[in-house]
Formats: structure tokens, sequence, C-alpha cells
């Protein structure tokens, strides 16, 4: 098979696209570019022809004949880069209501969400089933490549990092801003802005983990408000970064309601905010907020791997009390208060304490570097940030 010289690594997404490819359709798996979408599909659908549109060749064709293009590559089929002929949408439609009984016709897949969602959910409403594939997550390494936070915060979690030893992470993101993500975000920006731009992506990265106010951004950079959120916009939609909503509900009004800002890959994060080396990260003044944002991408991939949109918030209210993350799931929650510290202590989770009063069907923890687990009190329990995942695993089960 073609892809018999790669390393192929399991994703754990997988389980999810084999069960909807039998409910739908048509199936749409966006994201990042270079996360691996195309290996992915091509490894566990073998069967289905395969052409991606960011060939010349076929692209035109999909555009000036998409009859045509569909003619020749018949379902069931894997099309990759759907955003480079949208028009294509219509016709797949048509094929697709010819014999709509017929599970699992096309697979599309796309590096971007500008206009796509919107034009697939236009062209193929009740016909479509979604996923999204994000960069590797620790769940998903092998024992043996578990490393330190870290390391994992340098070296980033993009399939062709781990795969490929003889990359260095500062090179290959040096082409990941340049080359793939630039060409997916440089034509939504006004010339003018081109260099401020910049400037504001390795803003954000310095402040990852911290409340998003777009004045405050703009104010620095000499842009307007919504120039801002134009661009967080187009970097949320390009599954570079992710926001958490703050937690509000039924809690009144004293509660903050500014989000709160991460990146789906650390590694990236160390590149753009120029961490490059351990002890950097270990003794600068972005440690906690780059352990912060590994722990909390983590908990991010989980949910988004098993098809549930991550149901993340962080809590904070107007006095100042605040836990990391909140996660809300069929009526249960747990808290997540988020320290880079070895030695958990009892003064680290006063806000957990405070917090954990206001839900019911509650647990607490403090993720940490501890050795091993440790009850800080009543509420809270110290955890290494390797046991999150059987902890997620048990909380979205019926055991919890």
């Amino acid at each position: 098979m073609w892809y018999n010289s790669w390393v192929y690594l399991e994703r754990k997404i997988t389980s999810f696209l084999e069960r909807i490819v039998h409910q739908f359709p048509a199936i749409l798996l966006s994201g990042c570019r270079q996360s691996g979408k195309s290996t992915l599909l091509r490894k566990i659908f073998p069967d289905y022809a395969y052409v991606t549109l960011d060939d010349i060749q076929a692209r035109d064709t999909a555009k000036t004949d998409p009859k045509l293009f569909l003619d020749f590559y018949k379902a069931p089929v894997i099309i990759d880069e759907i955003q480079n002929a949208p028009d294509l949408l219509s016709y797949i439609k048509i094929e697709i209501d010819n014999n709509r009984k017929k599970k699992g016709q096309y697979i599309l897949t796309g590096s971007q969400q500008f206009n796509l969602v919107a034009d697939i959910h236009e062209s193929l409403a009740g016909r479509l089933g979604m996923a999204t594939l994000t960069p590797m997550s620790i769940e998903e390494l092998k024992k043996k490549n578990i490393s330190t936070w870290i390391t994992h915060s340098l070296s980033g979690l993009y399939p062709e990092l781990i795969t490929d030893k003889e990359l260095e992470p500062k090179l290959w993101y040096s082409t990941y801003i340049e080359s793939l993500l630039n060409k997916d975000i440089r034509d939504n920006l006004k010339r003018e802005h081109l260099g401020t731009y910049d400037r504001f992506i390795k803003l954000i990265a310095a402040r990852c983990g911290q409340e998003l106010k777009y004045q405050d951004f703009a104010k620095e950079l000499g842009v307007s408000n919504l120039t801002i959120q134009s661009w967080i916009n187009l970097l949320e939609r390009s599954q570079i970064i992710f926001l958490i909503q703050p937690y509000y509900n039924n809690l009144g009004k004293r509660i903050v309601k500014s989000p709160k800002l991460y990146f789906l890959d650390t590694g990236l994060v160390s590149y753009l905010s120029g961490n490059s080396n351990q002890e950097i990260i270990q003794n600068g003044p972005m440690g906690g907020a780059l352990f912060e944002n590994f722990v909390i991408a983590e908990i991010f991939k989980f949910f988004s791997n098993r098809g549930i949109k991550p149901p993340l918030y962080h809590f904070r209210d107007s006095q100042g009390v605040e836990v990391d993350l909140v996660i809300e799931y069929e009526n249960k929650y747990l808290l997540f208060e988020i320290k880079s510290t070895m030695s958990p202590k009892k003064n680290h989770i006063s806000g957990l304490s405070k917090v954990s009063k206001l839900f019911t069907k509650t647990t607490s923890y403090l993720v940490c570097n501890t050795k091993e687990q440790a009850p800080l009190n009543n509420e809270a329990i110290a955890v290494n940030w390797l046991e999150i995942f059987s902890i997620l695993e048990s909380f979205i089960s019926s055991d919890f």
C-alpha cells in the first residue's frame, strides 16, 4: 500500500470515524494543516478512491466540469481539501440524493474553516457527519514515546515531528508558519496589516492561557478591536487556537465573561514565544502558562477524538476567585486547577475549594507534576498530569 513507507500512528478518532461513516452519506473531517487527515483516512478506508484538490489538474476539473470530476472519481471516494472547489458540493448533493440510503459515499477533508462549514451545511444539510482531527495527543503515543511535558512542549505533537526524529522542531515550525499557516490566512488580511499580523501571533502565543481582551491587543498593535477579533477568528477557524468560554450558567451576574485563549499545540507556542529550551521553560515566566496550555489542549483533544464537542469552561468571579477549568458533561462536573509544581500544597486549591461548593455532582483535582496522588482536603486531589486521561474516561462513562 502507498503508506508502507510511513510510520503510521494509530489515532483515537478512528473508532468515531468508523462509526459515523455508517450513519451519513457524507463525512467531513476537518483539522489544521499537517494534522494527518489524509494519512488517517487512506489507512482506515483503503477501498475508497482518493483525490486531492491541492492537485492543480484535479482542482481545475472539479471547478470547470464537476459532473465529469464525480463521474471519474466515483463513490466511495475521499476528496481532500474540499475548500479548494466549494461549488463541487452542490453536485455531491445531487449524487447523494440519487442514492440517499447509501452511507459513507463521500469523505471530505478541509484544512481551513473560513467558509467551509457554512458552505457544507448549506449544501449537505442532513446528509453530513462531522469530525475534527487535532495534532497528536499524549493519549495516542506509545508509552515509550511519552516524555516530560516540557519535552513535548518543545518538540510539539504534529505527526511528522513524532515520526521523523531527524526533523528540527524550530525549522519545521518556521516552515509551518510561513508556508502553511500563512497560506490560509494571508489572503484574508489587508496588505498594510501583514507585518502587524506577524507581531500579533507572537503576542498571543506569549499570552496563552490568559483572558482574551481584544482592546488590549488593539491598543498595543495600533489596530481596531474588530481587526483583532477577525484575526482571532482566522486562527480559530484554522484550528490553530481554541477559546474557552467562561462558565456562568445560573451563577449570577458577577462572573467575569471574557474567554481564555489556548493553542492546540504547545510546540507552536514555544516556537512563537521564544521558549527554546528546557531551562527557559522550567524557570522562565511562561512555564506555568505553557503547562496550563499543554494540559488543557490534551483535554480538548480527548473530547474531540471521541466526537464530543469539548465541554470546557473557565471560572472567575469579580472577586478574583477562579478555577482554570470547568468540565460539564451530562449534568456532571469536573473542576481542574492546573499548576506546574511538583510539590502540591493546600494553598494551590483555594479557588477549587470555594468554587466546588457552587456545583453538585462535582469532583475537583489539582493537576500538576506530583509523582503520586495526594488528597489535599475533602474537596480536591492532587494528580500527575498523565492521570487526566483515566479520570476523563471514567467521567464520561456511567461509572463516574
